[in-house]
C-alpha cells in the first residue's frame, strides 16, 4: 500500500531562463539509484533474479525520454502550468490523491531553480500537513497538523 497524499497547494515558479538547467538537474538526479525507493524485478542472464531501481510510482522510460521540464514533471506525476515563454508558474498533482513517492528528492534537486517564496503543501491521509518552502536555493520541509475547532 503506502501513504496517501494530496497536493493542496502547488505554487512554484521556475523562470523560463532556468527550465533547461532544472531539467538537467533532474537528469543528473536520475543517476542516483541509491535514492530511488521503487524497483522492478529483473532476471539476470544466469537465471538469478535482481532488482532494477526506479523512482517510486514512475515509469523509468518516461523519465529518460523527457526533453522539457513539463515532460519531466509529468513523468513524476505533476502537471505543470506554463506561460507561452516556458516559465512554470505552478504544478498540480496528476490524479489528485496518490501514494507518496520520491518527490522530496525531485523537489530538492529543483530547489535552486524555484523562485524564492514558492511552496508545495501536502495533506497526508492522517491529516498531517507538510509545507515544502523554497528560498531560491534550497527547500525546507516543515511538518504541521490539521485541527478543527467547533
Amino acid at each position: 500500500m503506502g501513504y496517501s497524499v494530496n497536493l493542496i497547494k502547488g505554487e512554484v515558479v521556475i523562470p523560463a531562463t532556468r527550465t533547461d538547467l532544472a531539467l538537467s538537474a533532474i537528469h543528473a538526479l536520475n543517476q542516483h539509484d541509491d535514492l530511488k525507493s521503487g524497483w522492478t524485478r529483473i532476471e539476470h542472464p544466469d537465471g538469478t533474479f535482481g532488482r532494477r531501481p526506479h523512482w517510486a510510482f514512475t515509469d523509468a522510460a518516461e523519465i529518460a525520454a523527457a526533453q522539457t521540464l513539463p515532460e519531466m514533471l509529468r513523468a513524476f506525476r505533476y502537471e505543470a502550468m506554463t506561460e507561452p515563454d516556458g516559465e512554470v508558474y505552478g504544478v498540480e498533482l496528476i490524479g489528485g490523491t496518490r501514494t507518496a513517492g520520491d518527490d522530496v528528492h525531485l523537489w530538492g534537486a529543483l530547489a535552486p531553480y524555484v523562485e524564492a517564496g514558492g511552496e508545495l503543501i501536502w495533506l497526508g491521509e492522517d491529516d498531517k500537513l507538510q509545507r515544502w518552502s523554497f528560498d531560491g536555493s534550497t527547500m525546507t520541509v516543515a511538518d504541521g497538523r490539521m485541527v478543527f475547532f467547533r
